[in-house]
């Protein structure tokens, strides 16, 4: 099983712009975090924006959340690996959401009718934080092991929002795509999510 969560809610969150990354015995961890000029009833509508369309309409997420995301005619390096969706199912009765999708590792190897199923659950004080996790079960060659976080706090009068990301890799992306190459893509697509929620929260 593959875990990754997202959350909204840091006690300790710093009013700042970051990311990064480090590697330690297989496993990368990567941080972004920005600050947000909204209020917590806009931010968490945003939020709860975002699971609605990840649960039940996948594609109306390249419109905001994951919007410019995709192959980068400009920089190839960012195209080290791709994910193309083909199409979404939600299981009402399970709370289960299930991707199919193609893996690209452009001129290299394409992984054809990829399945990638995923469950979501959220907590919230109304207040200060609002918590959303998001399981996802998949390993394989590809992919042996991952989970974020996603960090949405009110802090003084502005929005905190930070995540993070653990992944083990597979033998396959552990041969084909090295610590650079990740490295360079998580962080700008860390940094472009956050971006585009710090947009639709500040609009």
């Amino acid at each position: 099983m593959v875990l990754l969560f997202f959350f909204v809610s840091k006690i300790f969150a710093q009013c700042k712009d970051t990311i990064w990354t480090t590697y330690e015995k297989g496993l990368f961890f990567s941080e972004a975090s920005t600050c947000v000029n909204s209020s917590f009833k806009d931010a968490q509508s945003v939020v709860n924006l975002f699971v609605e369309q990840f649960s039940t309409d996948f594609h109306k997420l390249f419109d905001w959340a994951f919007k410019n995301l995709g192959e980068q005619k400009d920089d190839n390096e960012k195209n080290a690996f791709l994910l193309e969706i083909k199409s979404t199912e939600f299981d009402k009765m399970s709370g289960i959401s299930t991707i199919i999708a193609d893996v690209v590792v452009p001129n290299v190897r394409r992984f054809k009718d990829v399945e990638i199923s995923s469950k979501v659950i959220q907590a919230s004080d109304n207040e200060t934080y609002h918590n959303v996790y998001i399981d996802i079960y998949y390993s394989n060659a590809l992919l042996k092991k991952a989970y974020g976080t996603f960090f949405v706090q009110r802090k003084n009068n502005k929005i905190v929002i930070t995540t993070n990301i653990y992944v083990r890799f597979g033998w396959f992306f552990n041969i084909f795509v090295t610590k650079k190459m990740y490295k360079k893509v998580i962080e700008w697509r860390l940094g472009e999510i956050l971006n585009n929620f710090k947009k639709e929260m500040e609009k």
